[in-house]
Formats: structure tokens, C-alpha cells, sequence
């Protein structure tokens, strides 16, 4: 039996040691044949064994007893976070970007060159927007979300910065000034995807706040249909918003932009599908256009 082999031991004085007396009712098991089995019923024992030698000393007053405590740490004790961290589900517009097409037989160093620099493009577009850096901890206003395929990453828009109408607008501004910015480049190519919904903030497993919410998802499914150098919209929760009169009125002069008439019929999911039109314009500080073919 497995209390045979590990039950009892010898010392270098010959005398015999119990290392499981108050368990030896749970270990009296037969070894198996199954390896597996045994291998499991032998992990098991000396858990047992463990727990036992815990409780006895315990009981003896030789250790103190403490209790594991699994609740959820204050959020507000996060170091850098705002104390006003939004948890109410909210609107949020969000862009899926990601660089679609590199140049041929590009070195390894040179493809992480392209991708450090994207990811910089991303910071500089938003530190212009809102007039400071990203900062991790701040969710109040957008959230950049990377994404496990490729270089591609997700910006969640919550609060439209001053001189942008809406968050769409806000979205569809980051996705054209990216697309404008690979095209100076002349040595990637980027697509984009949009979409707007509910969101809700969370905390992850750093303690830092972030956003969940089916449009984050839905976006970068709607930027796997985009070709190199488009932009797609969801027609139904950004396009129709996006051009409502009210937000009409306070478009931003820099960038002027149409939608395709053309809708496309796409699968976002399972069994659930989304009509998109694609996002043709200009960004004035720039002599490049958008579109896609």
C-alpha cells in the first residue's frame, strides 16, 4: 500500500518517524496498476500527508493560522489611477487597425521597425487629439486595446477630444490619419475597421482598468473584410450616427470625408452578421486620400 512506502521513515538513530499519524485512515489505498492512477492517488496522499502535518502543528500553537483572502483589491489603491474611473457601461466608438500588407521579402528587423513605428503613429495621433500621451490608468476618455493578431491594435473611443463632434467622428479620424500615415511611409500598407456600442470597464489582471464590450470584437472582425488601405464602417451603430445633423454641424475642416453608397453584407460572428460601407476622403494636412478597391 502507499502508507507502506511513505508512511513511516528511518533516522540515522534507527528510530521510526510517522509522517502521517492523523491521515493514515485516508491513505489506506492499494497501488494500482493504471500508472496514471496510481500517480494521481500518490499526489493525493501527499496533500493529505501535508495537510495533516498542518494541523498539527496548528493545533500545537507552532504556526499561526492564516485565512487566504481572495477578495478583489480596491481599484482606487492602483497606483496612477484617476480616482473618477468610470465602471457605468457607456458608449464607445472603436477602430481596429492593423498593418495589412508589408514589402516583399522584408527582413525581420525591418518588419519590427515598421511595427514600432506604428505603434508610436497611434500614440502621436492621440497625444495631437487629446494635447497629452496615453497613460494606462486613464480609461475616461479612450483605451488602446492591443490585439493577438499581428500588429494590430483596437482604440476604444469613450470621449470625443475638443473640436470633434462625436466619438465616431473621433474614430473615423484615427483610422484615416493611420491610413495617411502608411501611405507617407511607402512601405506599409494599413486597414481599418469600426464600429460603436456599449462598453463596460473592468479590471484586469494587473488591477488596471480596461473596456469589454461586443463592438470591440465586432470591429476587428469588420477590419478582416477591409483590403490594404481601406477603411470599413458599420452602417447600422457608427455610419448612421455618425451622420446625424448635430454631428454634421461641428465636422472638423481637416478632414473631409464620403461614404461609399455601396453596402457590403458581412459575417461579424456566429450567426451574426453586419452591413459596412467603406470610407472615401481626405485628410487636408496631407495629399493623400483614402479608399479601398
Amino acid at each position: 500500500s502507499v502508507r507502506s512506502m511513505m508512511g513511516t521513515d528511518k533516522t540515522n538513530m534507527g528510530q521510526e518517524v510517522n509522517l502521517a499519524s492523523e491521515a493514515n485512515a485516508d491513505l489506506d489505498v492499494k497501488c494500482p496498476t493504471d500508472k496514471r492512477s496510481f500517480g494521481a492517488q500518490l499526489m493525493r496522499t501527499m496533500i493529505l500527508t501535508r495537510e495533516s502535518s498542518l494541523r498539527s502543528l496548528r493545533k500545537n500553537g507552532l504556526i499561526e493560522e492564516k485565512k487566504a483572502d481572495f477578495s478583489a483589491s480596491d481599484p482606487t489603491e492602483t497606483e496612477d489611477l484617476p480616482p473618477d474611473v468610470p465602471l457605468i457601461p457607456r458608449h464607445g466608438s472603436t477602430v481596429s487597425v492593423s498593418i495589412a500588407r508589408y514589402p516583399a521579402n522584408i527582413e525581420e528587423e525591418d518588419r519590427v521597425r515598421i511595427n514600432t513605428e506604428f505603434a508610436s503613429a497611434i500614440r502621436g495621433i492621440l497625444t495631437e487629439a487629446y494635447g497629452r500621451p496615453p497613460n494606462r490608468a486613464d480609461v475616461n476618455e479612450y483605451v488602446i486595446l492591443r490585439s493577438g493578431q499581428g500588429c494590430s491594435s483596437c482604440v476604444c473611443v469613450t470621449k470625443p477630444p475638443t473640436g470633434h463632434s462625436c466619438t465616431q467622428f473621433t474614430a473615423l479620424w484615427i483610422a484615416a490619419r493611420l491610413v495617411v500615415w502608411a501611405l507617407a511611409s511607402e512601405r506599409c500598407d494599413v486597414r481599418a475597421g469600426l464600429d460603436g456600442g456599449m462598453v463596460q470597464t473592468i479590471f484586469d489582471a494587473y488591477n488596471l482598468p480596461d473596456v469589454k464590450g461586443e463592438a470591440i470584437e465586432s470591429a476587428a472582425r469588420i477590419m478582416d473584410c477591409a483590403l490594404p488601405g481601406q477603411v470599413l464602417a458599420n452602417w447600422e451603430t457608427f455610419v448612421k450616427p455618425l451622420e446625424s445633423p448635430a454631428n454634421q454641424r461641428t465636422l472638423s475642416s481637416r478632414l473631409f470625408y464620403r461614404m461609399d453608397p455601396v453596402r457590403h453584407d458581412i459575417v461579424v460572428g456566429r450567426g451574426v452578421r453586419a452591413i459596412v460601407q467603406s470610407v472615401i476622403g481626405q485628410v487636408t494636412s496631407h495629399s493623400y486620400a483614402l479608399g479601398g478597391g
